[in-house]
């Protein structure tokens, strides 16, 4: 006989598109999407505790995804990386200000508007990274055998959220040295762990 009220606190994340995505993995510049909060019900405030920089979904999740709401302060860019079914990559980025509760916000992920980006792995990361203008992104870890010290890279890396693992024993002949010896101006390297 009791009577339940249920209140949108929620932001979320409709994604549309024209392609067959496997999965989509959204990350931000120079911020976070909260991952927990606490809800104050006397003023129905949200409150961010805790969180992460990539959120992803699959094709098992419609797409749709949860947000809790958060403003950012200003405008940050947010990234999307897509995998198709057919093992292609892409990325797309828009620029966002805040997630407001009980907001629903369409990211269109189309073959119009999307950049094609090339797929690393352990076996080609080198080759591929070194003197790179492209778009790469990481679909698994990749273990390297040696600091491989690339020099001069001008595109972008999407780790994706996957790791690099570096030997435990191995010298460089450099001053500057490490997966990157030396980058470009306006690189971006995102959501990779090392």
């Amino acid at each position: 006989t009791e009577t339940l009220t249920f209140t949108h606190c929620l932001a979320r994340i409709d994604i549309e598109t024209n392609i067959s995505i496997a999965s989509v993995s959204l990350s931000l510049t120079d911020a976070e999407f909260p991952i927990s909060g606490s809800l104050d019900i006397t003023d129905g405030i949200t409150t961010p505790t805790t969180a992460t920089s990539i959120l992803r979904a699959s094709a098992a999740d419609n797409f749709q995804i949860g947000v809790i709401p958060v403003s950012f302060g200003g405008n940050k860019t947010m990234k999307a990386t897509v995998l198709t079914t057919d093992g292609i990559a892409y990325t797309r980025e828009v620029t966002v200000s805040e997630f407001k509760k009980a907001t629903r916000y369409t990211l269109t992920l189309s073959n119009t508007n999307l950049t094609e980006a090339k797929i690393v792995n352990s076996d080609n990361f080198v080759n591929m990274l070194t003197d790179g203008t492209d778009d790469y992104v990481m679909t698994s870890n990749v273990v390297l055998q040696e600091i491989p010290n690339i020099q001069g890279f001008q595109g972008s890396l999407d780790g994706n959220g996957y790791k690099i693992s570096l030997p435990e024993t191995s010298s460089v002949d450099a001053s500057e040295a490490g997966i990157f010896g030396s980058i470009a101006n306006d690189v971006t390297i995102t959501n990779l762990n090392v």
